[in-house]
């Protein structure tokens, strides 16, 4: 019970974020926003390592440390980045669910490396999340060309979380464990994140940056409730549960932020689509 609930606080506080991270996108460019989110969600995650973990983080091997780097520049940095662009232009309720198509992505990839083999309910669950996608894309209004570089930013940060995923369970069965790599990989994804250009433009919106911090800090606790969930729950049971943060998502901005994104039943119902077809994926992945 003590999982599920973790997990499910997990998915609450995600979605959040993604709704902080909507608003605060109205003030500055998706290279600043995600800057300054991750300066917050990272501190959070660092912070955590440093006072749980010291011992083993400090003594890990250099073959560990670039591990978790590689980690890092995927998961935190360019899967941050791309996600960031998504919502900057397609919105939040629209990019959540586009990005929670990861488990369907990492498919081909773990019957590549890892000796998985499809199942029939995988198959299933992967008709599912295809079936979803289409209806996400074709929910949309405005202009077609933005909504396309929106989608593909989405399925950017979904296929670089999908990769992400294959190393992090290396990592963590080979390596270290979760809470002594992730302030390495926080730390590194953080400098890859760091921008070239457009600082001033920060300043300028300092008043509106709580916003970012505030989706940063969401971001870094969920992780934290997510991986703690992991040692009370399995993983077939966390992994859908947290994956449910498009919902909150959706129905945050159907209630926050009518001015800025418009929820439709068609979307509605393809987010419903990936979220059940990602969750048959783990499951017959797990019974696999």
């Amino acid at each position: 019970m003590i999982g599920i609930t973790l997990a499910l606080l997990a998915s609450l506080i995600w979605g959040t974020g993604t709704l902080f991270s909507r608003k605060g996108l109205q003030y500055v460019q998706p290279n600043i926003g995600v800057f300054v989110a991750n300066s917050a969600g990272c501190s959070v995650g660092i912070l955590a390592g440093l006072l749980l973990s010291r011992r083993e983080l400090f003594s890990l091997s250099l073959t560990a440390v670039a591990w978790f780097a590689l980690i890092g520049v995927i998961s935190i940095g360019l899967a941050n980045y791309f996600y960031y662009r998504g919502i900057y232009l397609v919105g939040a309720s629209r990019a959540s669910p586009i990005a929670a198509a990861a488990p369907l992505l990492s498919l081909p990839l773990a019957m590549l490396f890892l000796g998985e083999h499809a199942t029939l309910s995988i198959a299933f669950g992967a008709t599912g999340v295809v079936g979803g996608l289409y209806l996400v894309t074709s929910s949309g209004g405005g202009d077609k060309q933005v909504r396309k570089r929106g989608y593909i930013f989405a399925l950017l940060a979904a296929l670089c979380w999908s990769i992400s995923s294959l190393l992090i369970r290396k990592g963590v069965t080979t390596f270290a464990s979760p809470l002594a790599g992730t302030p390495i990989s926080l730390l590194v994804g953080y400098l890859v994140l760091f921008p070239r250009q457009g600082l001033s433009t920060a300043f300028q919106a300092r008043r509106k940056l709580w916003l970012l911090l505030a989706a940063g800090s969401c971001s870094g606790l969920g992780s934290l409730l997510f991986y703690s969930a992991m040692s009370f729950a399995p993983v077939v049971v966390v992994s859908p549960l947290g994956n449910m943060a498009p919902l909150i998502a959706i129905t945050g901005s159907h209630l926050f932020l009518r001015r800025l994104e418009k929820v439709t039943l068609r979307l509605v119902l393809g987010a419903l689509l990936v979220l059940a077809g990602a969750a048959t994926i783990t499951i017959g992945r797990a019974a696999g």
